[in-house]
């Protein structure tokens, strides 16, 4: 801008070039700014002129039925509501419209005076509808308390036609009560809608709600007792049920179960419905009577009742028994069982006692079913001299034995490998404890309707433990002669003596071989011929085989005589020890604690103390 300085020092400045150049700026923001002025009025005042129009269409038409003035009084809330909100927006789209007037901007003054006319009108009819309903609400809400008042006295009266009559008769019929309460539970659910519905025209007209407590209690009581009576047509079918099933097939898990139940229900009633109330406290008494006999029934209903027993039930009540003929719960109940109790959980004690034995008697059964004799392999290469040189270009392992057992002629197996017995001492432990297992089960006063099978398998297993420590007692010396032959010079031995172990050990090798076949440990007990399991060597035949192979042994002992009276010369303690006694202690790697017992013979207490000691430094270091 141009400047000059003037008189008194002032400075003299031209601003028409800015004032030229901004006044374009400044109408174009006018112009924008009248316009969204403009814009925002007209907005608001149709928005406006639609809200007042529909609160106005509702308020001109004035119904008198208690429906439509409750709606009516509901729209007068809702239109107040709305007045209280719309008046703002009126007085900003007068002031806006007054202003632009005002500065000669722009601005529509008619239709500004045409929306608050609209207005004024509107607060006039508004005015009158209120004036109405003002007038109206005692009358309408006076008519209301009456509905409201009728409808609940009809309910009470159909409580009190539920809690009196057939309804609180225990005897009555279940299925025509319910029929009956249903009808009046379906009146209560038609009251209850009338009710709900002038519960809500109140709250439209006078803007409170009626309090329903009364209803809802009315409600609660119809349906307990009706619930009740469900229970009880469901308690009289199912016992009905249960009397007439047969006894034998009644499940009394399942009936007490059930019982609880009913009792937890009927105590859940009981607190809803009045004091004293007599089907309530009939049902309970019958529950309760009824949860009296469930141990007994319990008792009779165990599996360990049989026909037996139940004979000497119906000896006890006077009553002949028919195991053909399937009694009822009912048929106990009318032989009086409850004054009998005392006796009848008697015979039922015993017969659980018994059952309790006889699966006693089932464990020992089914572990000998499973019970095996454990056999092994080990190589025979270092004990040649134990088979018969029948053929010099056979190697000793593929030799074939042929030797006669109880008369028959028998092949023995190609001798690879020989075979022994691991488990006879496990076996022989198993066997003495069932039987002090079998001999309490005899002793005892319950064991008489399993007497016989307790005695057959006391016989079995004692001939069975006779067998297995024959079998334990053979196999033990054999190993040994084994092991005394194979430290000596077999050529300069007595050859009388090796042809004799050549034969014990076919001998037993057989048998062994045999055992393998079938190694089930009853397989040893002897069985008919044509019985599943029968073979010829078991029972008496292998008893008398292996007294005559153990007799062979022994044989074999005595002709050990140069080694023997070295033993004696050694130690003349051994006088006292029988040959095979000796046998073992003749062995280079001798194991003390299995020798125990005969060292003990031939000792003195003092000694066997220090051997013990021994015994134990020697098990200790392996």
């Amino acid at each position: 801008p141009e400047f000059k300085f003037c008189k008194y020092s002032l400075i003299c400045i031209n601003l028409k070039e800015i004032i030229d150049s901004l006044s374009p700026l400044l109408e174009y923001i006018s112009t924008v700014l009248t316009d969204a002025a403009l814009i925002e009025i007209t907005s608001v005042g149709d928005k406006l002129q639609e809200d007042i129009s529909q609160h106005n269409n509702a308020l001109v038409e004035k119904r008198y039925d208690l429906e439509g003035f409750a709606s009516y009084s509901w729209q007068i809330r809702t239109t107040e509501q709305f007045v209280v909100t719309a008046q703002p927006q009126v007085k900003f789209v007068q002031q806006m419209s007054e202003v632009l007037i005002g500065l000669e901007l722009c601005g529509d003054e008619e239709y500004c005076k045409q929306l608050l006319a609209f207005w004024q009108s509107f607060l006039v009819t508004f005015q009158q509808a209120k004036e109405f309903v003002t007038c109206q609400t005692p009358l309408k809400a006076q008519g209301l308390e009456e509905n409201i008042k009728s409808n609940e006295e009809e309910g009470l009266k159909l409580l009190e036609v539920i809690n009196s009559g057939d309804y609180i008769n225990p005897l009555s019929d279940p299925k025509m009560v319910i029929s009956q309460a249903k009808e009046v539970q379906d009146r209560m659910y038609v009251i209850r809608s009338h009710l709900l519905g002038l519960n809500k025209w109140k709250e439209a007209i006078t803007g409170q709600p009626h309090n329903m407590s009364l209803l809802s209690k009315l409600i609660t009581a119809i349906d307990v007792r009706l619930e009740l009576w469900k229970y009880r047509r469901v308690y009289d079918m199912v016992l009905n049920d249960w009397l007439m099933c047969p006894f034998k097939r009644l499940n009394m898990v399942h009936v007490a179960k059930k019982m609880s139940e009913w009792m937890r229900a009927a105590e859940e009633l009981r607190q809803q419905l009045q004091p004293d109330d007599l089907v309530v406290d009939d049902w309970i008494t019958k529950l309760t009577n009824f949860q009296t006999r469930i141990p007994l029934l319990e008792c009779l209903t165990a599996k360990a009742i049989k026909s037996f027993h139940w004979q000497s039930i119906f000896s006890v009540l006077g009553q002949h028994f028919d195991p053909n003929i399937a009694f009822t719960l009912s048929d106990l109940l009318v032989y009086n069982i409850d004054g009998h109790a005392s006796l009848l959980q008697e015979i039922c004690s015993c017969a659980m006692k018994e059952h309790q034995l006889q699966q006693d008697l089932y464990t020992v059964q089914s572990g000998w079913d499973a019970a095996l004799i454990e056999i092994t392999r080990f190589n025979a290469d270092k004990f040649v001299f134990a088979f018969r040189p029948n053929d010099s270009r056979q190697k000793p392992k593929e030799k074939m034995a042929t030797f006669l057992i109880g008369g028959v002629i028998h092949a023995s197996h190609s001798f690879q490998q020989f075979c022994k017995l691991e488990n006879c001492d496990q076996l022989d432990e198993m066997i003495e404890n069932q039987l002090i297992q079998l001999q309490n089960m005899l002793n005892s006063p319950y064991v008489t309707p399993f007497k016989g099978q307790v005695e057959s398998w006391l016989t079995s297993l004692t001939q069975l433990l006779e067998l297995v420590n024959m079998l334990s007692k053979c196999q033990c010396l054999w190993l040994e002669l084994l092991r005394q032959f194979q430290l000596i010079n077999v050529d300069l031995h007595d050859v009388c003596g090796v042809q004799q172990l050549q034969m014990v050990t076919e001998l037993y090798q057989e048998i062994v071989h045999s055992i393998s076949d079938d190694p089930r440990a009853l397989s040893l007990l002897g069985k008919r011929r044509g019985q599943k399991g029968f073979r010829e060597i078991q029972g008496d035949s292998l008893r008398i085989s292996l007294e005559s192979i153990y007799n062979k042994m022994e044989v074999v002992v005595k002709m050990m005589s140069d080694q023997l009276c070295e033993a004696w010369r050694v130690c003349p303690r051994l006088y006292y020890l029988s040959n095979v006694e000796v046998l073992p202690l003749l062995s280079v790697n001798l194991n003390i604690t299995k020798l125990m017992s005969t060292i003990r013979k031939i000792f003195s207490i003092t000694n066997v103390k220090q051997l013990d000691v021994i015994s134990r430094d020697k098990g200790e270091e392996g």
